[in-house]
C-alpha cells in the first residue's frame, strides 16, 4: 500500500497472502487447487516478488513453481540501501524450474539489466531451461503496436483495487509498535509516470501475442517437463500473426543463454544472454525497406 508498506517487505506480503489464498481455496469443494502444477507471472517490480518466492519456496511453505515468466523486470534494489525488492539469492531456485524473461524495445536498458541479472544468478537452473524474449513496437497499422515498460498492463474494472471494498483493518492493540515511515514508502515521479501509463494503457495484440500467449505456451513446456531450448525454435512460439492487410507483425525474438565454460579454479562462471543461433535467422521480426532519395545527384 503506497504510504504504508515498503517494496522490501513485498515478498513477505506475497509469500503471506498467497498461503492464506490457497488454505482458502482448500475449503473450496470446487477449486481443488493442484500445488504440484504452479507458475508464477510477474510485471516489474512483481517478477522480483516471483523470483524470490520461487527462491524462497520451500523456507516459505510455498508450492515450487514450474516456471517463472518475468516481463518487462524492474524495480530492483541494486544494494541493501536502494529503493526496490531486494532479490534474494536466486541459485536456491530448483533446477527444474523454467525461467523465462521478457522486455520491450522501446524499453531497453533496465529492463535489459533486470532480465539479465535475473538470467545470471539463477545459477542452479541449466541454460536450456531459460529464455530471453524481446516484443517488437510495429508501427505498420494503426494503432501501433509500442512495447513499452507499460505494454503487459491493460486495466481491467474487475481488478481495480479501488473498486474492491474491504473491510476496515482493525486498529492496532494498545501499545503494539507501529511501523516506522520511509521515503520508499511512496512513489517517485518517474514511478507516478509510469502509474499514468499504466492507467491508460489498452488491450492490443502484444498483450494477447506477446505476454499471455507465450505465458499460456511456457507453461504448457513447464508442466510438461521439456525445456525452452525447444520451445524457442518453434516458429509459432515467436509468431506475432498479421496485419489487416497481410503484413506480418514484428515477431519475437527469442535468446537462449549460453553455459559459461569452468575457469581456473573450477567454478563455473553465470550463464549470459547470447545472440539467436544462426539457423533461426530466418525467423526475426520483419522489418520495412524505406525508399531514400538524395537532392542534388
Amino acid at each position: 500500500t503506497v504510504g504504508r508498506t515498503r517494496p522490501g517487505d513485498a515478498t513477505e506480503i506475497a509469500a503471506t497472502l498467497i498461503k492464506e489464498a490457497l488454505a482458502a481455496l482448500a475449503d473450496d469443494p470446487q477449486a481443488k487447487p493442484d500445488t504440484t502444477r504452479v507458475a508464477l507471472l510477474g510485471h516489474s517490480a512483481g517478477s522480483a516478488i516471483a523470483l524470490n518466492l520461487a527462491a524462497e519456496s520451500q523456507s516459505r511453505g510455498l508450492p515450487a513453481p514450474k516456471l517463472v515468466f518475468a516481463t518487462m523486470p524492474g524495480g530492483i534494489a541494486k544494494d541493501a540501501k536502494s529503493r526496490g525488492v531486494q532479490l534474494s539469492d536466486l541459485s536456491r531456485i530448483d533446477p527444474g524450474t523454467l525461467i523465462a524473461t521478457v522486455v520491450g524495445d522501446r524499453d531497453v536498458q533496465a529492463a535489459d539489466r533486470a532480465a539479465r541479472r535475473i538470467l545470471r544468478e539463477t545459477t542452479s537452473v541449466p541454460a536450456s531451461r531459460k529464455l530471453f524474449i524481446r516484443s517488437a513496437s510495429d508501427d505498420h497499422g494503426f494503432p501501433a503496436l509500442t512495447a513499452t515498460l507499460a505494454s503487459p498492463a491493460s486495466p481491467k474494472e474487475g481488478y481495480d483495487s479501488a473498486l474492491i471494498k474491504l473491510a476496515p483493518a482493525p486498529p492496532p492493540e494498545r501499545g503494539a509498535a507501529r511501523p516506522k515511515w520511509s521515503a520508499d514508502m511512496v512513489l517517485t515521479g518517474e514511478q507516478q509516470v509510469l502509474l499514468g501509463q499504466l492507467q491508460r494503457n489498452g488491450t492490443d495484440t502484444l498483450d494477447y501475442l506477446a505476454y499471455w500467449r507465450t505465458f499460456d505456451m511456457l507453461t504448457g513446456a513447464a508442466l510438461a517437463g521439456g525445456d525452452l531450448a525447444t520451445l524457442r525454435t518453434d516458429t509459432a512460439f515467436v509468431d506475432m500473426g498479421r496485419w489487416s492487410d497481410s503484413w506480418p507483425v514484428r515477431r519475437l525474438a527469442a535468446e537462449t543463454p549460453k553455459e559459461a565454460a569452468p575457469t581456473a579454479h573450477g567454478t563455473t562462471p553465470a550463464a549470459t544472454p547470447v545472440a539467436a543461433a544462426p539457423t533461426i535467422q530466418s525467423k526475426q521480426p520483419v522489418t520495412r525497406r524505406r525508399a531514400t532519395t538524395q537532392r542534388g545527384r
